[in-house]
């Protein structure tokens, strides 16, 4: 595993963790939301960078196919979660 690969996990699992404590607590936080996902996204990204650059092992295929699991959880189980982030977000600008 390379540099790449390795940012792209801990770029996931700092996103899951994000994720589940702002499910854990009672009110919702839509900043801890946001964050969590710009996690998720700033690992899918690594990535495919790490998939191009062309890096050893498959850390990097795991990180990409961990996002699209993630993401289809999230669709079935809370499927207006991205509905309200993106009310949130037109709100704040």
């Amino acid at each position: 595993m390379r540099r790449y690969s390795i940012g792209a996990l801990t770029f996931i699992l700092l996103g899951l963790l994000l994720l589940g404590i702002n499910w854990g607590f009672l009110n919702y936080s839509e900043s801890i939301a946001f964050i969590g996902y710009l996690f998720l996204l700033v690992s899918v990204v690594l990535g495919f960078v790490a998939l191009f650059r062309g890096e050893k092992g498959r850390a990097n295929v795991i990180s990409i196919a961990l996002f699209f699991i993630i993401l289809l959880l999230i669709i079935v189980f809370k499927p207006l979660e991205f509905v309200r982030l993106m009310i949130w977000l037109k709100n704040i600008i």
